[in-house]
């Protein structure tokens, strides 16, 4: 049998020696599961449970029956059956204290549908709130009120662009963690992981954008030619502030990030933190080529 999706299974009878087991069946057709005996080697075929979910192999999975042994990052997590799908926001608010726990339990009860949800909902919120704020900080920033209707519809080329970066950024970092560090090469669950940490970033970066409102309201970057002492004082007392928070929140979020592929694809959390670094360099790239090109037919500048 070659690798392909399979479905964990607490009962596994084989028909010729009567050997009890459990373990994973290859998805077959007409919702049987097929595997090798591990007694006496026969082929067992039979009935997958109704509402199975199928699942990538584990890491290094034997089709003929059975797992490579090696030193799994975490021990029992892809051994046990996946729950029915849900939207599970008691790990969503956990993972800021307990990520490691609340993504491994994630990794059992969520699917694309919530994760992708969750990445739609928070990107219009920053889409909304991005717009209103740099239209209130127009003359800050040296932006006209002419603009203003570019702006709004940067934000709507800017929503789009953000969904299709963090596709990229999911898969490339499984695919990195696969290539490079022997992952499990789970996409699926990287992308559904991911989504659960996505809306973590867009509330650094709406924070960061707020303080930057705050710090900065009533200063014109333009005209910094002419401002006085009280005025460069604070530009650099809020630059400072800025700086370091948006060091330490990217910090956190790499260290998130990677702990999200390293629970889907069972590499270590730096193996995940560099597929996940990898991953964000490719969804830059074509965040400046897609919105490059959308730009192009509507003629924004800005």
């Amino acid at each position: 049998m070659s690798a392909g999706p399979v479905v964990f299974s607490n009962v596994i009878r084989c028909g010729g020696c009567g050997n009890i087991s459990s373990g994973y069946l290859q998805v077959a057709e007409d919702g049987k599961g097929v595997t090798k005996c591990p007694s006496c080697g026969s082929t067992i075929v039979q009935k997958l449970e109704h509402g199975y979910v199928s699942q990538v192999p584990p890491h290094r999975f034997a089709p003929s029956g059975g797992r490579a042994l090696h030193e799994s990052r975490y021990p029992g997590l892809y051994a046990q059956p996946k729950h029915a799908p849900k939207l599970d926001l008691r790990n969503f608010f956990r993972l800021i204290a307990y990520p490691r726990r609340s993504l491994s339990e994630l990794y059992l009860s969520t699917d694309l549908k919530y994760a992708m949800f969750l990445v739609v909902l928070s990107t219009t919120v920053y889409a909304v709130v991005s717009a209103a704020v740099t239209s209130e900080m127009s003359e800050v920033i040296g932006v006209g009120d002419a603009n203003v209707f570019e702006l709004l519809m940067l934000g709507a080329l800017g929503w789009i662009v953000a969904i299709i970066s963090f596709l990229v950024f999911a898969v490339v970092s499984s695919i990195v963690s696969h290539e490079v560090f022997d992952g499990r090469d789970d996409k699926g669950s990287t992308v559904a992981l991911a989504g659960y940490c996505y809306p973590w970033f867009v509330m650094v970066t709406l924070v960061l954008l707020t303080m930057f409102a705050v710090g900065f309201g009533g200063l014109e970057l333009s005209q910094v030619q002419h401002w006085g002492d009280s005025e460069m004082e604070r530009a650099i007392v809020w630059g400072a502030i800025l700086l370091t928070s948006a060091v330490l929140g990217l910090i956190w979020l790499l260290i998130l990030a990677g702990r999200a592929v390293s629970v889907a694809n069972d590499v270590s959390v730096g193996e995940g933190v560099l597929s996940a670094i990898i991953g964000a360099i490719a969804a830059g790239l074509v965040s400046l080529v897609v919105g490059a090109v959308m730009r192009l037919p509507i003629g924004l500048t800005l």
